[in-house]
């Protein structure tokens, strides 16, 4: 007997599919024309109304199949809802013959067929929206699976090709040590992300360097996304269905942090026996916009700037650790300890113009002669066009030697002002607006 029922709800249920695949394209149509052109939509608007649509799509199942639910207490929300969400967002025919067979009102059925068609129009052109930039749906796929191996690398192979797209954009822009850093990190292939599992040696090498690279350019990343949401997403507290806003339009309406939901159809026929069903729905709808909210700033592009901002960060980065690096230990401090004598051979081996040129210069191994004379041939003009306006002439000579003797023979102002006959503090000014 039991065998023979399950074989005439299998044929029920195979009978319905096949006049509901029939039947749901027609209705397609009929809707596509009453919803309008969905990619027209504001993106917000886009996301809330996908939401309601999906949200009556849920509420009207419960409400067709309640009286056939099981009792109260034995209903897990929690694995319902989701469960249910689920099958809305695939368009389960198969649930929609069983709710048919339960509920047996072809007029509510119906009803529901375009509402769900509406709630998978919508749904599509938000995925339409999302595949349409590079950044977004990767990022997506990332942030659905963080510890994704594979996603990880996919985020950073985007990210890696936009930054060099955006780089040969300027032909004569060189691509400094900072940058080939961050394109050598990013540019990983999902075997490699981990760095330390890298074919290159040279790769190995710098695991904890790049991999401090990386998770810098996630920082960014994460941070930029953050500050779109809070800035992008509305806030809404709670949401009740507005009897005075008829099916249709508008599908919702804002009151100041309420959502009024228009009142559809079903709601009127078949109203919840137990107030407890709303409730929740309304609970898993907040939850839900919430969700949705931190998908808007991909589906409006504001996400596709994120490799720029990865960009610039590693590029300050990048100048920063330079000029720390070359500050680290100023002319005063190598001159103190290596002069530990009057002896002239312990004399520091450098004047301060030279160092000065081999700091600037990014610390080669040797100074070049040709390029220490054109550094002192630029210093003497700089000390020209400095001291342009002391007078008189011979004065501003006295000047003049002062300053070089501080830059060539390593003298205090005060000895310099004093050798040659001039204010210590005019010579101290002048020192400094030269940079020694």
């Amino acid at each position: 007997m039991n065998t023979e029922l399950e074989r005439s709800e299998s044929a029920i249920i195979i009978e319905g599919q096949t006049i509901f695949n029939d039947l749901i394209p027609r209705i397609r149509e009929e809707v596509k024309h009453q919803i309008g052109n969905p990619p027209e939509l504001d993106s917000q608007i886009l996301l809330l109304t996908y939401r309601v649509a999906h949200f009556w799509c849920m509420d009207a199942i419960l409400r067709l199949v309640q009286e056939a639910a099981p009792n109260q207490d034995a209903i897990d929300w929690g694995y319902t809802l989701k469960a249910l969400s689920l099958s809305v967002r695939r368009f389960d025919v198969d649930l929609l013959v069983r709710v048919a067979v339960k509920s047996q009102d072809v007029r509510s059925v119906v009803d529901l067929i375009k509402m769900w068609i509406a709630a998978d129009e919508y749904q599509r052109e938000i995925k339409r929206r999302l595949a349409s930039f590079r950044f977004s749906e990767p990022f997506l796929r990332y942030l659905r699976r963080t510890s994704g191996v594979t996603e990880l690398a996919d985020l950073f192979n985007v990210t890696a090709n936009q930054i060099k797209a955006w780089i040969r954009r300027f032909p004569k822009k060189q691509i400094t040590y900072a940058d080939s850093q961050l394109l050598r990190a990013l540019k990983l292939d999902s075997y490699d992300v981990t760095s330390r599992n890298a074919r290159s040696a040279y790769i190995r090498n710098k695991a904890e360097e790049l991999h401090e690279i990386r998770q810098d350019a996630l920082l960014v990343i994460h941070n930029l996304y953050h500050e779109f949401q809070i800035v992008l997403a509305p806030e809404i507290d709670r949401t009740r269905v507005n009897s005075a806003l008829p099916f249709g339009d508008p599908v919702w309406e804002f009151d100041g942090e309420t959502l009024q939901i228009s009142s559809n159809p079903i709601i009127a026929r078949h109203p919840f026996t137990n107030p407890l069903w709303e409730e929740k729905l309304r609970t898993h709808l907040l939850n839900q916009i919430d969700k949705m909210n931190k998908v808007l700033p991909l589906i409006d592009g504001s996400m596709e700037i994120a490799p720029l901002k990865v960009y610039d960060h590693n590029r300050t980065q990048g100048r920063r650790k330079e000029k720390e690096y070359q500050n680290k230990r100023s002319y005063d401090e190598l001159n103190d300890q290596e002069c530990n004598s009057d002896d002239e051979g312990d004399a520091f081996p450098l004047s301060k113009l030279e160092f000065k040129h081999l700091m600037d210069s990014g610390f080669t191994d040797q100074i070049d002669p040709v390029d220490l004379i054109n550094a002192q041939e630029e210093f003497d003009q700089r000390l020209q066009n400095q001291t342009q306006k002391v007078n008189p002439p011979r004065k501003r000579a006295q000047v003049c030697e002062a300053i070089r003797s501080i830059v060539f023979y390593d003298r205090s102002a005060k000895d310099a002002a004093q050798l040659n006959n001039v204010s210590e503090k005019t010579v101290s000014k002048y020192r400094t607006e030269l940079g020694f």
